[in-house]
């Protein structure tokens, strides 16, 4: 079904911020193991887990959004309010500085939009420009 109403929904996610509490099993279960094989220290190993539960709410939602129809009056922008703290477990590679500085790894963050809504000529396609959110 579809349905006309809008949505704004403000969700902040503390995930990946200390301390790095060990997530719902419902959030990040033995399946996901795999997904830290390559993960060598005990920061970067906590925050890897609270970035993956954090993935799986934010599919949850969308999931929620979808069965609901509202995926095409929806649009969706996440964003971080600033660079990983390397110290936390976090990685800004290949940028230089992070959390609670002015380099380019502590401002510079990956983001995305999408929305049910976008034409095929948007979808998919990348901007290397500034964006705010």
């Amino acid at each position: 079904t579809t349905d006309d109403r809008s949505l704004f929904l403000y969700l902040a996610y503390q995930a990946v911020h200390v301390p790095h509490s060990t997530p719902p099993e419902d959030l990040f279960d033995q399946s996901d193991e795999w997904k830290l094989d390559n993960v060598v220290t005990h920061n970067r190993y906590h925050f890897t887990k609270t970035a993956v539960a954090m993935d799986r709410s934010i599919k949850r939602l969308m999931n929620h959004v979808e069965n609901l129809g509202l995926e095409n009056n929806l649009i969706l922008a996440v964003a971080s309010d600033n660079g990983a703290c390397p110290t936390d477990g976090g990685n800004n590679y290949p940028m230089r500085g992070g959390k609670f500085q002015s380099w380019e790894g502590g401002v510079h963050v990956p983001s995305f939009v999408w929305s049910g809504a976008m034409t095929s000529s948007v979808a998919g396609t990348s901007n290397d420009v500034l964006f705010h959110a």
